[in-house]
């Protein structure tokens, strides 16, 4: 066959080629644009925030910038450590709890489910959910006798908390 006959022939094929890698790409930006989370994107960039608990071990959770914490210095018999998240400064009712305890902490089972939450670092939490609700009631980490709660947020809080959550570091 001769090289003119087959010029229009493999133009062709790099045409379709180019067609096919052009949707593959715009799939795979649409598909990263769906999957980021609104909070934790490059418009909002995530701060880490360290606890010093017991002056000799540190927690670490990173948190979106548009998210304030602060530091618990009234304390429960029992509570060695606590930090409040708030997804909204003016709102101090609503937040996140996490707790350092010195024992591990106890829940009530009725009406009580529970799941595992794999965190960043490997470790395994216990999620409750009262009621049937689907918004989390706390996370614990009983390997290191963290306990966090959910002091009514919404469901998208609560799913931003969990994500929070999950970057633990200690």
């Amino acid at each position: 066959m001769n090289l003119r006959k087959k010029i229009p022939f493999i133009l062709g094929i790099c045409i379709m080629i180019i067609a096919i890698s052009v949707s593959i790409v715009t799939v795979i930006q649409h598909y990263e644009s769906v999957s980021t989370k609104k909070d934790f994107n490059s418009e909002n960039k995530i701060l880490e925030k360290i606890v010093y608990l017991n002056q000799e071990k540190t927690i670490s959770v990173k948190i979106p910038n548009s998210w304030e914490y602060e530091t618990i210095d009234e304390l429960s018999d029992g509570v060695l450590d606590e930090i409040h998240l708030y997804p909204d400064k003016n709102q101090k009712d609503v937040y996140l709890s996490l707790r350092k305890t010195k024992d591990p902490t106890g829940v009530c089972g009725t009406f009580l489910t529970t799941e595992k939450l794999k965190l960043n670092n490997g470790v395994e939490a216990t999620v409750g959910y009262y009621d049937g609700r689907s918004n989390w009631e706390f996370i614990d980490i009983s390997s290191e006798n963290l306990f966090s709660w959910n002091a009514g947020l919404t469901e998208q809080q609560s799913k931003i908390g969990m994500e929070i959550l999950k970057t633990i570091s200690y």
